[in-house]
């Protein structure tokens, strides 16, 4: 009986020696998964200014480290970074279990808008063109003072519109603009003086007119006025009427542009690569 219980003991006793060793010679972390985050790309991010990106991994929060290289150009905060400032800084996502399961990624933070400008038209135009990377639309801020060679007056006028168009500017004519030079389907704005032409006497005051009166003014019938579409802006500096109508089998649009201060009214003319009422619709008279 003694021989027995002392061949179980050291049977034990060999088991737990066996096993500690076994324990010892199976790396820390071996099961320790990769680390995969689905919303970044071959370990690249483009981030703007002031940008946040939450990394979506197959860990949570809580088991994970993140650190930044450079925290002037990206911040970290748990598994949210957010772009500082221009540049490029190294992000490591680490396992907090096992440090050396981590991912690197590369991180480049850019501007959010592109700033263009140009003075090539008239005596004194300036456009200032602010690009947009996410939306990828330009809004444009037109300064116009010049001679308004078709109607042979003057042009003082600012505003504002957003196009999907980029690179636009002068053209040498007072509040004319296209970017022909970096685009092979050109496309066009300009804005005229039209207070003195008799087609327009009867809408210089559009500001003050209903919808109702400008139906019957463009002659409208119940069947079109369903399809027609106005929007009005209205600031400090001046009015805005844009509309959209049928024109037999065509579709009529119209901007009317009316400065506050000299009650001066301009008609904006624009052909291009979208719907000229979505760009129309967009206008603001600034100062």
């Amino acid at each position: 009986m003694k021989g027995i219980k002392k061949f179980i003991g050291i049977t034990l006793a060999v088991v737990v020696v066996t096993s500690a060793v076994l324990a010892q010679s199976v790396p820390v972390g071996a099961k320790t998964q990769a680390i995969s985050i689905s919303n970044v790309k071959n370990g690249k991010a483009t981030l703007y200014t002031g940008q946040k990106l939450s990394f979506k991994t197959n860990y949570k929060e809580n088991q994970l480290k993140v650190s930044t290289s450079d925290k002037s150009v990206v911040s970290v905060k748990g598994i949210k970074i957010t772009g500082v400032n221009k540049g490029t800084a190294k992000i490591t996502v680490a396992v907090k279990s096992n440090t050396k399961v981590k991912k690197t990624i590369t991180v480049k933070v850019v501007d959010r808008y592109i700033i263009r400008k140009s003075c090539e038209g008239g005596e004194g135009d300036k456009v200032v063109e602010k690009y947009d990377r996410k939306t990828k639309k330009s809004t444009y801020t037109v300064e116009v003072k010049g001679k308004d060679v078709c109607n042979n007056v003057d042009k003082n006028i600012k505003f504002k519109f957003t196009s999907k168009d980029t690179h636009m500017a002068g053209t040498g004519y007072a509040g004319e603009m296209s970017n022909a030079g970096v685009n092979k389907d050109a496309s066009h704005i300009g804005i005229y003086n039209v207070t003195k032409d008799d087609s327009y006497k009867h809408i210089i005051d559009f500001n003050k007119k209903s919808d109702k009166e400008l139906y019957k003014y463009y002659e409208l019938t119940k069947a079109e006025i369903k399809q027609t579409k106005f929007t009005r802006n209205n600031t400090d500096a001046g009015y805005v009427l844009a509309l959209s109508m049928p024109d037999g089998k065509d579709t009529y649009v119209d901007c009317l542009i009316k400065d506050k201060e000299t009650g001066t009214l301009y008609k904006l003319e624009y052909r291009g690569s979208e719907d000229p009422y979505t760009v129309y619709k967009s206008v603001k008279v600034v100062k």
